[in-house]
């Protein structure tokens, strides 16, 4: 399902910024909107002083504002007063890369609380300080030590945080060699977008999890791909809310990642493959479910059978368990996998439509075909992908999902 905003603007306008957010798949709430049932708003500049009665009360959507993205569109001058709990933007595209952003955060946050609901009902313990990785306290700052990296680690170091800067790509791969950052913070401009080292970061385990904010100048343009960060701050001349903005993005306490399954405690997790287990599978995936069609967002299902990339024949015993931690480790923070049976996993993508887990499942598939494991064997795998549908309950999907598993073992139990 598109998001949904709401949007203050004046009449004049009002047409043409809904066309062009029409063109990046954003949809428009009504005029008198409830900012509690939008994803984000987006509010023009020149609407900021005055008080009409068919618009939501200004107080009220900031109130909201941890739930949604709040955005200030800015005039052609890039001046205007800015209130607290807004992020600026300079444009409609750049207001629909934020959103973007914003509800792949958000997602992961909804998957953190659901996982560890799922583990209640189990009662399946899990230690509290492993739900985050404990890591150094230190603010990797990649840029031109400036005057904004003074001003970051001045601020920064006020608040007990270490404040590092690397000046190029090689000095940056060097640092992550030797320590993992608390957070990443990188400087982006039109001209500089480091895609290798943030591609090199996603694709590290111990790395992958590490909020990656990137800085720009207000109007900047950036490449239309932000996938390999978590957050995007635009810099103006009021500072002190610019680092306020960073910190928040760098608090895991507030946004903590989805438990892995290796801080679980029997019996939701698999004790051969490290992974989720199936009872933990079936309890998770039907809550997924349910919050799919409460909320009216996509979820998809991958099963997966490993295999040998030169032979195409099931991997060896010996090596599902390689097989499940390399897969883990490549999957997005939110994709939850689990074993099935002894050679069959399973691979939830929540608040993700068909083409989206499609994309996802193909680039671990590059990954894993890129590896060696034991025996010098590159892994593979055959998949089959199930889409929610909101006609179906949670009980059915599952069914649906675990139907050939099931005849499966019935022909091996005949035979």
């Amino acid at each position: 399902m598109p998001p949904t905003i709401g949007l203050i603007a004046r009449h004049e306008n009002r047409v043409s910024l809904a066309h062009e957010l029409g063109r990046y798949g954003i949809n428009l709430a009504p005029i008198a909107f409830d900012p509690s049932s939008v994803d984000g708003v987006l509010i023009e500049a020149a609407c900021l002083n005055e008080d009409r009665e068919e618009w939501p009360d200004l107080t009220t959507v900031l109130n909201n504002s941890s739930f949604q993205l709040c955005a200030l569109l800015l005039n052609s001058n890039g001046l205007a007063p800015e209130p607290e709990g807004m992020t600026l933007t300079p444009s409609v595209a750049a207001f629909a890369q934020q959103l973007k952003l914003f509800l792949r955060s958000r997602d992961i946050l909804a998957e953190a609380k659901l996982r560890q609901q799922t583990l209640a009902s189990l009662n399946a313990p899990y230690p509290e300080a492993s739900s985050a990785e404990k890591l150094d306290q230190t603010i990797l700052y990649f840029g031109e030590p400036g005057r904004f990296y003074l001003k970051l680690k001045s601020a920064l170091q006020l608040r007990g945080k270490k404040v590092s800067a690397v000046l190029s790509e090689r000095t940056a791969f060097e640092a992550f060699r030797s320590f993992v950052p608390s957070a990443f913070v990188v400087s982006v401009s039109e001209d500089f977008y480091p895609f290798e080292l943030l591609d090199h970061i996603q694709g590290r385990t111990d790395l992958k999890n590490m909020p990656v904010i990137a800085v720009s100048q207000l109007n900047d343009r950036l490449p239309d791909d932000l996938k390999n960060i978590h957050g995007l701050v635009r810099l103006n001349s009021e500072f002190g809310k610019s680092i306020t903005a960073i910190e928040r993005l760098i608090d895991k306490s507030k946004t903590p990642d989805p438990i892995a399954a290796k801080y679980c405690a029997s019996p939701a997790r698999d004790k051969y493959c490290g992974c989720f287990s199936e009872t933990f599978a079936r309890q998770h995936i039907e809550a997924q479910a349910q919050k799919a069609r409460l909320d009216q967002t996509p979820l998809c299902v991958a099963k997966i059978q490993p295999l040998s990339l030169e032979t195409r024949e099931t991997l060896a015993v010996e090596q599902l368990a390689q097989f499940s931690s390399l897969m883990s480790s490549v999957l997005r923070a939110q994709d939850m996998m689990a074993r099935m049976s002894w050679s069959e996993f399973l691979i939830s993508f929540p608040a993700t439509d068909k083409r989206a887990a499609e994309d996802a499942l193909q680039r671990a598939l590059r990954i894993l075909e890129m590896t060696q494991i034991s025996n010098n064997v590159r892994p593979s795998f055959r998949a089959e992908m199930f889409e929610y549908a909101d006609h179906l309950s949670s009980a059915q999907f599952w069914s649906r999902i675990t139907s050939g598993q099931v005849r499966r073992q019935r022909q091996a139990n005949v035979a």
